[in-house]
């Protein structure tokens, strides 16, 4: 589906101002692009995660790995789309925490 600015407005929910880059509670959904079921499936009522929705998984569970300040809530893994509580803790040491982050992916 193509974008269609009468169909797809949707308006930001950000609260105005808030820095998002603070510890605390997010919920983030991702959709795979043009919305292709390649995730998972139902197979006898039952949901299994295909190679790529494993390796969405492996993803998710490798930030908290990587970044002592990032915990995974709860997540789920949908045929096109995932929906997760992320944790974006308080960092206590000086090599952790957001200059850190922004340090590493420049």
């Amino acid at each position: 589906m193509t974008y269609d600015p009468e169909l797809h407005n949707r308006r930001s929910i950000r609260m105005p101002g808030y820095d998002y880059t603070s510890a605390g509670w997010y919920y983030v959904t991702l959709c795979v692009q043009d919305r292709i079921p390649n995730l998972s499936k139902v197979i006898n009522d039952l949901h299994k995660l295909t190679d790529f929705g494993r390796d969405v998984e492996q993803s998710l569970k490798w930030l908290c790995e990587r970044y002592d300040y990032v915990d995974l809530d709860s997540y789920i893994i949908m045929p096109n789309h995932i929906h997760g509580i992320i944790v974006i803790k308080e960092s206590t040491d000086s090599l952790s925490g957001r200059y850190y982050v922004l340090k590493k992916r420049a």
